[in-house]
């Protein structure tokens, strides 16, 4: 009974010493900036309620009312948002119209974080949106 340990002397040394080199890394690549861009979709939704209650805040007259936009306004926007455009939802818009309804969406986004006085954060927020809706559609991604 004869057995090596050793490698053969004809196979090539890079595929011991660096695995990765055969393999195709472009598709887990492209998998992973796809679900990044899931992840800032998501992060986008949060940031879209945050700056909703931001808003809020700044439009009470006084502590009691400011406490309820707090409240009400980013309510109002989960309430629509889980109606129209929740994954699960029995009520979920098709694709163009429900593009456009997000987009809506994060129109208001940009218009809470300039209207609370946050400038960059208006634009950067748009910027962000711009970029992640047009991902999202050239990649069909149904979220």
């Amino acid at each position: 009974m004869n057995i090596s340990i050793s490698k053969p002397i004809n196979e090539p040394i890079y595929n011991t010493i660096v695995p990765f080199v055969t393999l195709n890394w472009i598709p887990f690549f492209m998998n992973f900036i796809k679900q990044i861009n899931l992840l800032v979709s998501f992060l986008l939704e949060l940031g879209l309620i945050i700056l909703a209650g931001l808003w809020g805040f700044q439009q009470g007259e006084n502590s009691f009312m400011r406490y309820v936009f707090v409240v009400a306004i980013p309510a109002v926007i989960i309430l629509l948002w889980g109606v129209w455009a929740a994954p699960k939802s029995k009520r979920r818009l098709k694709n163009p119209a429900r593009t456009i309804f997000k987009l809506a969406m994060m129109a208001l986004a940009v218009f809470f974080a300039y209207a609370s006085g946050h400038l960059v954060w208006a634009l950067s927020f748009a910027v962000i949106t711009i970029l992640n809706v047009s991902l999202a559609y050239l990649w069909k991604q149904d979220y």
